[in-house]
């Protein structure tokens, strides 16, 4: 999973490569070549009866130096008081508009996160479970935060339009987990 942003990136640059992506891909051949030690591991050390769902999300604003556009990751593990095990993970560059704020690119990131991640294998592990399960969302942009709180932000009302994303539809979601 450590090599999906790189993977995505330079995906994006088949037809038009340059000298620059043939160093960018020597870089992660070394990374690869120097990392054959490391491993991802689950760890689970409680019942099923206790697991929960946890979301990360995050963005970058205008990381792609050529194109200016924000990368968002997403992962999706199941967590517990001894229990960390992920399950889901994509990076994806973003498509359409450049975002004009980093608040925005990680909204559009927590939006692609529940669609994509979040809400459907929130609905395979309570059909699997036979319980409903709590899928929390992890978000580190506080205006971010504030702006699914409210349902709305004046300076992000663009989302709408540009990206086909409601702050009100988010704020009704998670509104709604909370009950």
């Amino acid at each position: 999973w450590d090599l999906l942003k790189i993977c995505t990136f330079l995906s994006g640059f088949v037809s038009k490569w340059t000298i620059a992506h043939d160093r960018m891909i020597y870089r992660m051949v070394c990374w690869i070549s120097s990392s054959l030690d490391y491993a991802l591991y689950a760890e689970v050390g409680d019942l099923a009866s206790e697991w929960n769902l946890g979301l990360w999300t995050d963005s970058d604003l205008a990381s792609c130096i050529f194109t200016k556009r924000s990368t968002s990751g997403v992962i999706v593990a199941i967590s517990g008081p001894s229990t960390f095990a992920p399950i889901g993970a994509s990076a994806q560059k973003a498509t359409g508009a450049t975002a004009e704020s980093t608040p925005s690119a990680e909204l559009v990131a927590l939006a692609k996160g529940m669609r994509t991640e979040g809400i459907p294998v929130s609905v395979l592990f309570s059909k699997l479970l036979k319980r409903r399960i709590e899928l929390t969302a992890h978000e580190d942009n506080e205006t971010a935060i504030v702006a699914v709180k409210k349902g709305y932000s004046p300076l992000m009302r663009h989302l709408t339009r540009t990206y086909s994303i409601s702050i009100a539809q988010l704020h009704k979601l998670f509104h709604r987990e909370q009950r």
